[in-house]
């Protein structure tokens, strides 16, 4: 991404320290097995791992909420595309632009909202993405990094689709945040960001780095939304903040 040497060798220290932290402690907290098995580091201490779901508090938007947003941003009678995180290459976003005049035309009146910080000053992907931005400006809002609790959900609950177009990501919280306000996602099929749609059906899995695989799966979910909202249950129960509680006072009460 531009920084080189300077970068591996963060790498390198990070993996050395956080190799010896493992080493040094009775077990570690994975949020998923899916992205632990793929990893060079967590591989080699599956003896350690405790699977432990993050906690998840989602606030009440109400549909007025939701209508002020669309409001203040000259998003209504759009159906929303969204996506929310940094603009970094591992991201994805590229790939998510790529997609937009596929999606546009199939699904004429669709709109990509992206909330987050898009000009990263350790990246240089802003000027890679920069032309691509400006060929899909009429529909294209960015939103900048939103710091807001009830912005940011009422983000989430505008949308008709959220989108996690990765090429690598353990476990996207964005995502997650967008399934509990009942959002389906389409994401690509890489360890970690998989695992949520996986196991509860709200929404589809495509080809990572494939432009045509994420255009086909954001209007397939678009169209058989209600498919896909029947689903929201099952992420609740997966999600269950008091189940989250319990698993950690567990571990913390094991000697």
């Amino acid at each position: 991404s531009g920084c080189g040497l300077l970068c591996r060798l963060v790498e390198k220290i990070y993996y050395l320290t956080t190799s010896y932290a493992i080493k040094n402690c009775q077990k570690i907290i994975v949020q998923t097995q899916d992205y632990s098995q793929s990893s060079n580091l967590l591989r080699r201490f599956k003896d350690k791992w405790k699977v432990i779901l993050p906690l998840y508090d989602i606030p009440q938007i109400s549909d007025k909420d939701t209508n002020n947003f669309k409001e203040e941003y000259h998003l209504k009678n759009k159906i929303l595309i969204g996506y929310s995180g940094r603009f970094v290459e591992e991201k994805g976003i590229d790939y998510l632009l790529q997609a937009i005049p596929l999606v546009i035309k199939k699904i004429p009146n669709a709109h990509f909202v992206f909330a987050g910080d898009y000009k990263i000053s350790y990246e240089s992907f802003w000027d890679k993405i920069k032309d691509l931005i400006k060929e899909n400006k009429e529909n294209i809002t960015l939103l900048g990094l939103i710091t807001d609790q009830s912005k940011i959900f009422s983000f989430y609950k505008s949308l008709s689709v959220y989108v996690q177009p990765s090429r690598t990501d353990c476990f996207p919280s964005s995502q997650i945040e967008a399934l509990l306000s009942g959002v389906p996602s389409v994401c690509t099929d890489i360890p970690g960001a998989r695992w949520p749609v996986k196991q509860s059906e709200m929404g589809e899995i495509v080809r990572a780095e494939d432009v045509n695989a994420l255009a086909e799966g954001i209007i397939k979910v678009i169209k058989g939304r209600e498919k896909y909202l029947k689903k929201i249950d099952k992420v609740r129960e997966i999600f269950d903040y008091q189940k989250t509680l319990l698993d950690y006072e567990r571990l913390f009460k094991k000697d």
